[in-house]
């Protein structure tokens, strides 16, 4: 961008394709609170996550944080009572991206009703209007609301079984069973045929073990010795005592008496004599709206909610606190009951709400108290009246404008234009500078102990969020990754100590801070090399969780993070392959890393694994001689990238096709490939190992294996659950057809993209904003030093980008119009000769800034910028 005229010239672009990106339903959010990725309307600002949704009776804020991990707040829930039932309102709920807004005009008992919510773009706030649409009078009421802590007496609660996702309840007078059910919002009071679901946990015999109570039978959960799973009414049986474990991914019950798990396995609930990993799991999970006098409050035109849980399952227990201050404005409320307020608004009239959003898991500062973080929740919304909320909600229109004008696309697709703008909209909302780094599930945590937990899964997962930010202009959304990564860089290289190795590993789950205790001193290395003490049997990982760091540098060229930030970890990382892989007749061998999660380390060479490895010594090799820092072990990583094992292949369909590892003939674990996860492709993409510059014999290979993988048109592996971040990159970065890929692309969307704007997939949450990647490595490549424009893009489409961000630090723009390119403009953030693919027979190149032309006739056109420098290419003549 030149000039503020073009600035305000693409914003009013970028308005046009947001209104037409904003997403609407007429339904209330289905699965608002939910185990995996909520489908509520989600607005965040890094630090904090707000979901909106509700239904006939009531419309509800549920608040989150990166920093609780994983474990709800509670929420903010908006009540009326009037006399205009019957008036013809309709439900209907829209996500503004352009100014991350939410929209629900929903009739509330009957009153329509319309409010409006943003997150600030700085602070810990969630704001609303709250308007009464209809033509009477109305009697609001806000009720601010958190959960009682996990394993609270005397508290009714659903008991969800982890691998079923169902509820467990009482079938008559004896019989249990689990069922298919939503999860009960604005429950309170619950209602009578509802009852069989809830359980009360009551106290036991000693302060070890608790007792299980129905709350429509009263009756007390046993497992006797001679008859199993049954009730009984006689409160003194010692075989209703039961004392509760803590698993990573829910709590265990095992009976004190008869020494069995409660289960549900061979399709009924039973007791078992082990433990199991998923049939012995269950989970706790409160209604909404439950209100406790010691942990709610109310003042004036205030009232709160306050939280606080001890996360077990880490190595060090961390303690979680939370505070949610809720204020209202331009009316006057009264306190009714249950810590709600209660106010009055005219017909047309609007109230404000500011909802504060404090709390934090104390893992590494000084730990404040329920008190402090209440008292700062209160200090926030006081500082405001209804001018500052204005002016907030202005700034924060702002900031989304320099956001999406930064870098945007219009691919002339609607459905292919909101998952773009939607994922990145999630990704935002979810990651920002000096903020916690984000979960599986972003900030919407709204129930207890969700499906892996907090969980941050370093063989895919984890990394995968962050794909496409590089590409997309954002690469300042990878930093809370980075800053966490770096956070374990210790508790890494003391693993490797203790294992007798050099460098740096991890396990298969990072976690935040405090998870795996505070930062330790590594101490000397073990004499001898004990992998069993490694702790993982996928060794890729430390290749895994460079490559965001790597991309970023890449991206950048910030030599300053390069030499105090990336290069450091990068170092230790190939410290440990240099020490750990074997070197056999000629070549480096990769031992005891599994290709898929076993128990046990026995797969040899897996093949995604060979290809981050060669992707971070190249980086390695290069950061070093650019830093001119350690010589000697830049040659060991340039023998190790020279002599890597070759990746393993095989032959289907008379194709020769990569295969998941060296020790197995089979192409993937499940189904010989076919339809299966596409973690076995990952050195193409993001290893980085197989191109549009690649030789053709390997290419042919890529293209071969992503054929086979989706071979059966009943199960194409487009669609397996894990796939939507991985596969499509892999295709885009090898030129699968174009025509073929973005129908893939298409359809995987269109089944799973939700009202929300987000895409849902089986095998994570927030993951799916990595395919943003997919989208522009059609567009343009550059990460093989060569800058292609639209390389993997359906001749009949038009399409346009403006500030995608190349390798090296350029931005690029360009347009594609029936076929043909129309310019390209580029802006160097960084001095560098870069070599173009030139789209055109002949060129004409003009140099904005040193106001010279020239033409070129060539297949590719070098450049030697300096930072700064601004060039705009077009068609020419001879």
């Amino acid at each position: 961008m030149n000039t503020d005229h073009d600035k305000e010239a693409y914003w009013r672009e970028v308005q046009r394709i947001l209104e037409d990106c904003t997403t609407s339903c007429h339904e209330h959010p289905a699965d608002v609170v939910s185990t995996g990725f909520s489908g509520g309307f989600l607005l965040g600002n890094g630090a904090i996550g707000i979901g909106v949704g509700g239904n006939d009776r009531a419309l509800t804020l549920y608040a989150g944080r990166n920093d609780t991990y994983n474990f709800s707040l509670g929420g903010v829930s908006i009540t009326a009572r009037g006399n205009n039932r019957g008036t013809d309102c309709s439900c209907r709920y829209r996500q503004k991206l352009a100014t991350s807004e939410v929209w629900a005009e929903v009739d509330l008992d009957g009153v329509p009703t319309c409010l409006r919510v943003t997150v600030d773009a700085e602070e810990l706030l969630a704001l609303c209007d709250l308007t009464n649409r209809g033509n009477r009078t109305v009697e609001y009421t806000v009720q601010t609301w958190s959960r009682p802590p996990q394993l609270s007496p005397n508290v009714p609660f659903l008991l969800r079984h982890l691998s079923w996702g169902r509820m467990l309840f009482l079938n008559g007078t004896d019989p249990l069973n689990l069922v298919t059910d939503r999860y009960d919002h604005n429950v309170v009071p619950i209602p009578a045929q509802r009852r069989s679901r809830y359980w009360i946990m009551r106290a036991g015999g000693d302060a070890r073990s608790w007792q299980l109570e129905n709350l429509a039978s009263g009756r007390l959960l046993i497992d006797h010795p001679d008859g199993g799973t049954r009730f009984a009414d006689d409160r003194e049986e010692p075989a209703s005592h039961w004392a509760i474990e803590p698993t990573y991914c829910g709590i265990r019950f095992r009976n004190v008496v008869t020494g069995r798990y409660l289960a549900f396995a061979n399709h009924s609930v039973c007791c078992v004599q082990q433990p199991q990993r998923y049939a012995t799991t269950w989970q706790i999970e409160y209604p909404d709206r439950l209100f406790d006098e010691r942990t709610a409050g109310w003042q004036d035109d205030l009232n709160w909610a306050v939280r606080e849980n001890i996360w077990r399952q880490s190595q060090t227990p961390l303690m979680v606190r939370s505070a949610l201050v809720c204020r209202i404005f331009s009316a006057v409320p009264s306190h009714t009951r249950y810590n709600c307020l209660s106010f009055v608004l005219e017909p047309r009239q609007s109230a404000q709400i500011a909802l504060a959003v404090e709390g934090a898991g104390f893992a590494e500062s000084p730990q404040q108290s329920l008190g402090d973080l209440l008292n700062r929740g209160k200090q926030r919304v006081l500082r405001l009246n209804r001018q500052k909320i204005e002016d907030k909600r202005q700034a924060t229109a702002k900031w989304w404008q320099r956001f999406w004008t930064s870098c945007w696309v219009d691919l002339h697709d609607p459905l292919l234009n909101r998952y773009w703008y939607g994922a990145l909209h999630t990704l935002a909302c979810a990651c920002r500078p000096g903020c916690h780094e984000p979960g599986h599930w972003g900030p919407w945590i709204f129930c207890d102990n969700p499906n892996w937990n907090w969980g941050q899964t370093n063989n895919y997962n984890h990394q995968s969020i962050y794909y496409g930010c590089f590409s997309a202009n954002h690469p300042e959304l990878a930093l809370p990754y980075i800053d966490n990564v770096l956070y374990h860089l210790p508790h890494g290289i003391a693993i490797c100590h203790r294992a007798g190795y050099e460098g740096f590993t991890f396990g298969r789950i990072m976690g935040p801070r405090g998870m795996h205790g505070p930062q330790p001193d590594p101490g000397p290395k073990a004499p001898g090399k004990e992998r069993a003490k490694l702790n993982n049997d996928q060794l890729d990982v430390g290749a895994f969780l460079a490559v965001p760091i790597i991309n970023y540098w890449r991206y950048t060229r910030d030599i300053t993070f390069l030499r105090e930030k990336a290069y450091p970890f990068l170092r230790a990382c190939m410290e440990f392959y240099a020490d750990y892989l074997r070197f056999e007749d000629g070549r480096y061998v990769l031992y005891a890393s599994n290709a898929r999660e076993k128990d046990v380390p026995e797969d040899t060479n897996c093949c995604y694994a060979l290809g981050l490895i060669r992707f971070l010594a190249r980086a390695c090799v290069e950061a070093s001689e650019i830093l001119a820092v350690d010589a000697e072990n830049r040659e060991t990583w340039r023998h190790i990238l020279e002599h890597l094992s070759e990746f393993p292949t095989t032959w289907r369909n008379e194709a020769r096709v990569f295969r998941e590892s060296e020790s197995s003939p089979a192409v993937s674990m499940l189904n010989d490939g076919v339809g299966d996860n596409a973690a076995g492709l990952q050195h193409i993409y993001p290893g980085e190992c197989v191109g549009l510059a690649s030789e053709k014999t390997m290419r042919d290979i890529a293209l071969a294996t992503l054929e086979h993988y989706n071979s059966d048109p009943q199960r194409p592996a487009w669609k397996q659950g894990n796939n939507f971040p991985m596969i499509f990159p892999v295709a885009a970065r090898i030129g699968f057809d174009p025509e073929r890929l973005l129908a893939a692309f298409r359809a995987v969307i269109a089944e799973r993209l939700r009202p929300n704007a987000t895409v849902w997939q089986s095998g994570g949450g927030i993951e799916t904003c990595g395919s943003i990647e997919t989208i522009n490595s059609m567009l343009m490549q550059s990460h093989e030093g060569i800058l292609r424009l639209f390389p993997v893009w359906p001749n009949n489409r038009d399409a346009k980008f403006i500030n995608l961000r190349a390798a090296g630090g350029w931005l690029v723009s360009s347009e594609i119009n029936k076929g043909n390119v129309s310019y390209i403009r580029i802006h160097a953030l960084r001095a560098g000769l870069r070599t173009v693919a030139n789209p055109w027979e002949h060129a004409s190149i003009h140099d904005c800034r040193k106001h010279r032309q020239w033409s070129c006739s060539h297949g590719e056109i070098t450049l030697n910028l300096a930072e700064g420098d601004r060039i705009h290419m077009e068609p020419g003549s001879p």
